[in-house]
């Protein structure tokens, strides 16, 4: 089969063109992008921002939650934590995922593998929690929980403020730090449940140059949104919430990747 047979009239310079332009639309055009998490190409995956899109296989592997059982702390589970009654300085938490081994997955990857790309992916997923669960919040700022010195040099970023920052962005909310973080106790994630409570208190405390503006419209006191990565046992929204509290008349709200 001659060129003419197989593709029209055209010269072979038109012929070269075509299929360069095909080439070139199949493999850069803006409806292909590789999935960030498992690499396959996919035309029409879940866009999420800064030209990522997920693909339906990862997509569907999102444990969301859409109905939290526990009203405190956003558990799609009852929560014992929460039932003991213990006294919370934050108004509520919601969370955008379960914290499943997959989700733990993604996480170490962005975290501690230094994937920075999926700040967007994070940020998107806070926007659907926030849509989802504080459709009607009248919020003030988003602040976010800090790393410490030590996390922020051996990372080279701060993953939860760069979640934050693509959150508030899309959102339209401002982003404002607060907090600094005063005494660095390691690594949470390498402790038990037991562990983490018994190192708490004085980790956190306001900046002393940080400045909140009241841009709520209601009559209700302001509200922050405070976000972090994962909800564990409540101790650090808790301790930053305290922190915020003590120097301005706000409620705050969490707002948490997993729990």
């Amino acid at each position: 089969m001659t060129n003419r047979e197989l593709y029209g009239t055209g010269s072979r310079t038109d012929i070269l063109h075509r299929n360069v332009s095909k080439f070139l639309a199949r493999w850069f055009g803006p409806a292909h992008v590789d999935c960030p998490m498992c690499g396959r190409r996919c035309r029409d995956g879940v866009r999420t921002g800064a030209n990522l899109a997920l693909c339906g296989r990862c997509y569907a592997d999102i444990p969301w939650i859409e109905r939290p059982q526990c009203e405190t702390c956003g558990r799609s589970a009852h929560c014992p934590d929460c039932r003991r009654g213990i006294p919370r300085r934050f108004v509520c938490n919601r969370a955008a995922v379960r914290y499943s081994p997959e989700m733990k997955r993604w996480l170490a990857r962005y975290k501690f593998r230094g994937d920075e790309r999926l700040a967007a992916l994070f940020g998107w997923m806070l926007k659907i929690a926030f849509e989802r669960h504080y459709a009607g919040l009248d919020v003030s700022a988003v602040a976010f929980v800090p790393v410490g010195a030590e996390r922020l040099l051996e990372r080279g970023f701060d993953q939860t403020e760069r979640m934050a920052a693509w959150f508030a962005r899309s959102a339209g909310l401002p982003l404002v730090s607060l907090l600094v973080r005063v005494r660095d106790v390691g690594k949470q994630s390498v402790r038990t449940r037991r562990e983490r409570l018994a190192v708490v208190g004085g980790r956190f405390a306001a900046r002393p140059d940080a400045v909140l503006e009241d841009r709520t419209t209601s009559k209700t006191r302001p509200a922050v949104l405070l976000v972090d990565d994962v909800y564990t046992t409540g101790s650090t929204l808790d301790e930053c919430a305290a922190a915020i509290r003590a120097r301005w008349a706000v409620d705050v709200y969490g707002l948490t990747w997993a729990r």
